[in-house]
């Protein structure tokens, strides 16, 4: 069931989900306006780098899902290896 609107935590813990097997962490701030993210290779090595994702980006669903499916793009371009992911 695709949501109509998407909250910080959902959007963080979405973002966690979207880099597996790779580690990302994802967090909320600024009152739930906006989402930073970081996502590390399996040495701990910073891959990508969000530090500013707001509000009426990441709480689209669909505006969500396109940055997440072009940031793992970009990801794959550079060879790093993701597992399948659908946007839940």
């Amino acid at each position: 069931m695709t949501r109509s609107y998407l909250t910080a935590e959902d959007a963080a813990l979405i973002l966690e989900s979207g880099f597996s097997p790779m580690r990302c962490v994802a967090e909320h701030y600024d009152y739930q306006q906006r989402v930073r993210f970081q996502v590390s290779d399996s040495t701990g090595k910073p891959i990508l780098t969000v530090k500013d994702l707001l509000k009426h980006d990441f709480s689209d669903p669909n505006t969500l899902k396109s940055m997440i499916e072009s940031w793992r793009s970009d990801l794959a371009q550079r060879s790093f290896n993701l597992h399948d992911w659908s946007f839940p």
